[in-house]
């Protein structure tokens, strides 16, 4: 096909065709265009670069590739591009062009834009080339490009670099570059670093390999040692054959951590270490035992069938010959999958999943051991394929202070209480054990009656292929449709019968409905989980580019004709409103209402930022990713005129808008009615509205709602309370809570109340509390700090911003103590409520500066700052002589810098004479620059 292009056509149009419809077309101009390898091909396919389909996109990468040197420098000016697909893909031609990019790369680290040459340090440690090694040996002088510069170090893997990443402590560099002359200092930080860097070290050492595996081995067996967990995990990555006798006998060590991790260290070492495993099989311990057969199982070498069936056939312990049994399915799938003869259609298959509510119980795990390749390790505890080796601990983060039935852990799993195991138990379902586990309430107690729950049954892989092309409504409010492929789906016939299951790549819990029909009829009602049918998922088209799954050329085909169809829809909609507008006699107020519906005018978020981002110039914007723009202002300006058409016949189309509401059949015309009619801002529209309140379509309820917001009168906030309780469809809530908000009716508080106590979904709790401080009540105010005490974490950031607009000084104290919680969003919700609250929170924030938490100290000082009052220099300068906390130390040095008082000059000039932290220098340096020029 290339080559019969390249003959027949020109190379105008070859060009021509990177803009015709057909994005096949399109990909195979590209291609002819990295054939013709010609200077005058670049920048047309620099801009195909952009294109919306990634098979074209990807085309044009290789072709670029293909041209080579040419192409480098205006490679190099499109990574400035306003389109993001054109920076992200000019990056990725880069790399693939490779040593002859590297000079011209090198040369633009001297350039002042920090995002650039961020992503230039990453492509030069891609390309790999050592001609960068010395540029990002100097870059590690930096504090913040010092990260991306070791990391490219390590991909380029120069010896070069090896003092220089020591004296940085660039711990993880070092394993990647694997040079042995790093073993001592990485044994050191193994002994003496933090604890974060002795996992890092741990790791560094693995990756050496067999030079360090002697060093190792002696270090495990120095009892005095502390992290010898962590030396047995450095064993195991190594990959020796050497490593083996002292990982086996690490297996007999007192610590049950240390056997724990040297049994994974050993699942690691592989086919080699089966041999010296299966004698272990007849050790009289039953704890090395169980843990030997854990592991000859994960490692699958079939020599551990005949030892794991006799242990299985004779052991005495029965939890010994449970786990030999496990094993031994994984070595014989036939074996688990002669265990069922059921057959499983995907729409009795259920995702059991967090019902995504703050208000429940949440926790956090606490135990150190899962701090080293702390996702593999949660992984392996949720797919059961690991056997923690003492009790999980998990800790209270926010919500109730009661934990429900399900307890969700971050970074994800779950506890189940005794009620719910005892549940499964009785009605036998498979595929599921639990695991010992500490489950601690806010103030440190321990609660009883909770389990771990993991998933032992299996199916196969995810068949992206089979997921077909849908468009679905925008998961964000008000946008643009979807094109997506949807649904979960997997080969049926991999399914081990398990009631409770995973699949081979993903980590979900999959239930079947009997499990989720189960937990439904449980009385009292099981709380705290969702059970969401897989044929729910959704794919979106942009993991391609990230390799995630790739479409067939006829899935394309679909894919850009529903892109057209789309289009044209538009295109249709605004041709017919244009033709509608320009109609002088009758009021064509159905044909209107059909354009307001087809132009999606409700969506008037995304109108009112398309106009505020062309007034303020899209030439700072992405036009590519922002090419909605335009489109989007020209459809507000249709949709502006087409109210004005009613607005010149105001009381003709108050009438006829209120008769459509009430009785038309089209919802989205009766919708389109209640927005025309909240537009007119007409006082006969409020009752239409209030009985569209009772509409059975979700959209029309809405638009009633938010037309409602626009008028005046005593009944709208009383008719809002009324079906406050009733209203069930998520969208339509948040514009109650905005409506009633906007009203400041008093009588709302106790509903709203009502309401955040039972409702489960987030966004609704946060835009009632929200609601609740534009109400102004200062009634609400206890409750809105108990939600700041116990709430999750989107409910306590509204209720920092609900207790800033009250004011009320009741809130001071809890809402310094809410400083501890680790969320910076959180954080800076509550400075901002304690700037509104003003001058009575000032001594409270400088008695807080000798907190024993230090996040409450250290932004305790940055709100002091932000509220400049000068009574606080005194305090700040005393606990500046005190901390030994350098984040605390950088939010009191900003806060003086900001609060521009000269007493504070000689203490911020000693940081910037003789800290050993540089960017505490830089911090001091800036704030004296602040104070000297206020001062002048």
């Amino acid at each position: 096909m290339i080559k019969v292009l390249l003959i027949m056509m020109n190379l105008a149009e070859i060009i021509k065709n990177l803009h015709h419809d057909n994005w096949r077309v399109r990909r195979d101009a590209v291609r002819a265009l990295g054939q013709w390898a010609d200077a005058r091909v670049v920048f047309p396919l620099i801009s195909a670069l952009g294109d919306e389909e990634w098979a074209v996109r990807q085309s044009a990468v290789e072709a670029l590739i293909k041209i080579g040197r040419t192409a480098v420098e205006p490679l190099i000016n499109a990574l400035t591009s306003e389109s993001w697909r054109i920076s992200r893909k000019a990056e990725e031609a880069l790399v693939g062009i490779g040593k002859p990019a590297v000079e011209p790369l090198i040369k633009m680290l001297n350039c002042e834009n920090v995002g650039i040459k961020t992503r230039i340090i990453s492509m030069l440690g891609e390309i790999g080339d050592p001609e960068a090694v010395m540029p990002l040996i100097k870059a590690l002088e930096d504090d913040f490009f010092r990260p991306y510069a070791a990391a490219a170090l390590g991909k380029i893997r120069d010896k070069r670099a090896v003092p220089f990443l020591i004296e940085f402590n660039e711990v993880t560099a070092l394993g990647e570059i694997g040079d042995p002359s790093a073993i001592p200092f990485l044994l050191t930080m193994l002994k003496d670093g933090s604890w974060n860097n002795r996992c890092l070290a741990a790791e560094a050492l693995g990756k050496i390999g067999n030079a360090a595996v002697g060093p190792l081995a002696n270090s495990i067996k120095n009892k005095e040692l502390n992290n010898r967990e962590l030396v047995a995990a450095a064993l195991g990555k190594t990959g020796a054959k050497e490593a083996i006798e002292p990982l086996i006998q690490a297996l007999k060590d007192k610590d049950p951590v240390v056997r724990w991790r040297s049994a994974r260290a050993l699942s690691e070492l592989g086919h080699a270490a089966v041999g010296a495993l299966v004698k272990l099989l007849e050790e009289t311990d039953s704890d090395i035992r169980m843990r030997v057969a854990e592991i000859l199982g994960k490692i699958g070498d079939k020599r551990a069938i005949k030892p794991l069936n006799e242990l299985f056939q004779n052991d005495l312990r029965e939890e010994v010959k449970k786990v030999a049994g496990e094993a031994l399915s994984k070595l014989i799938p036939e074996r688990a999958s002669s265990l069922t003869g059921n057959k499983l259609e995907l729409e009795d298959v259920f995702f059991l999943t967090n019902p995504g509510s703050g208000r429940f119980f949440k926790a956090k795990i606490v135990n150190e051991i899962f701090d080293f390749f702390e996702l593999k390790e949660v992984n392996d505890l949720i797919r059961g394929e690991t056997r923690p080796p003492v009790p999980i601990r998990c800790r209270y983060v926010g919500g109730r202070l009661v934990p429900e039935d399900f307890v969700w852990v971050e970074p994800f799993f779950c506890l189940i209480s005794e009620r719910v195991r005892s549940l499964l138990l009785e009605h036998k379902f498979t595929g599921w054990r639990t695991f010992p586990v500490e489950l601690y309430d806010k103030f440190g107690k321990l609660i009883e009656g909770y389990h771990g729950l993991c998933v032992t049954g299996r199916a196969g892989s995810v068949d992206i292929s089979r997921a077909p092309i849908a468009v679905l409504p925008s998961v964000v409010p008000e946008g643009e449709p979807e094109i997506v492929k949807q649904g979960l789906y997997f080969d049926e016939n991999t399914w081990d019968g398990s009631d409770f299951f995973c699949l081979k790549d993903r980590n979900d819990f999959l239930i079947t409905r009997r499990v989720v029909k189960a937990l439904q009829k449980a009385r009292p009602a099981i709380k705290n989980w969702k059970a969401e049918p897989v044929s729910y998922v959704r794919w979106p088209l942009q993991w391609e580019e990230n390799g995630f799954f790739f479409l067939t050329d006829d899935e394309r085909d679909e894919v850009n004709r529903i892109r057209r169809e789309l289009k044209e829809k538009k295109r249709e909609a605004k041709r017919l409103a244009a033709q509608k507008l320009k109609m002088e006699n009758d009021l064509p107020y159905i044909p209107l209402l059909h354009s307001l519906a087809a132009l999606n005018c409700f969506e008037e978020g995304t109108m009112e930022e398309a106009a505020f981002l062309i007034d303020k110039g899209l030439g700072k914007y992405d036009r590519q990713t922002l090419s909605w723009l335009p489109e989007r202002v020209q459809e507000r300006e249709i949709c502006t005129e087409i109210i004005k058409k009613f607005k010149n016949e105001e009381e003709r189309a108050v009438n006829l808008l209120s008769h459509t509401l009430q009785s038309n059949g089209d919802e989205k015309i009766r919708a389109a009615a209640a927005f025309a009619l909240g537009k007119l801002n007409n006082i006969k529209a409020v009752d239409p509205l209030l009985q569209a309140l009772h509409d059975d379509i979700a959209l029309v309820r809405r638009e009633a709602v938010k037309a409602l917001g626009s008028l005046c009168d005593t009944r709208i906030a009383e008719a809002l309370i009324d079906i406050i309780s009733l209203e069930k469809a998520v969208e339509v809530k948040w514009v109650i809570a905005q409506v009633l908000g906007k009203l400041r009716d008093s009588r709302a508080i106790a509903p709203i109340m009502e309401i955040i106590e039972k409702e489960d979904d987030d966004s609704v709790r946060s835009m009632f509390i929200e609601a609740l401080g534009e109400i102004g009540d200062s009634r609400a105010v206890p409750f809105l700090i108990k939600i700041l005490q116990e709430g999750g974490v989107f409910a306590q950031i509204s209720a920092a911003n609900a207790l800033g607009k009250i004011g009320d000084v009741r809130a001071i104290f809890p809402l310094i103590e809410a400083f501890a919680n680790e969320d910076s969003n959180l954080a800076a919700s509550i400075q901002y409520a304690l700037e509104k609250i003003g001058v009575p929170a000032v001594l409270p924030l400088i008695r807080s500066l000798g907190h024993g938490n230090r996040l409450v100290r250290s932004r305790a000082a940055a709100t002091l700052g932000l509220m400049g009052d000068q009574k606080a220099v005194s305090s700040l300068l005393s606990l500046l002589s005190t901390e030994k906390d350098p984040e605390v130390i950088v939010s009191v040095v900003q806060a003086l810098g900001q609060l521009s008082d000269p007493r504070a000059i000689r203490a911020l000039q000693d940081i910037a004479r003789n800290s050993n932290v540089d960017f505490l220098k830089e911090e001091a340096r800036m704030a004296i620059q602040k104070l000297l020029t206020k001062k002048v």
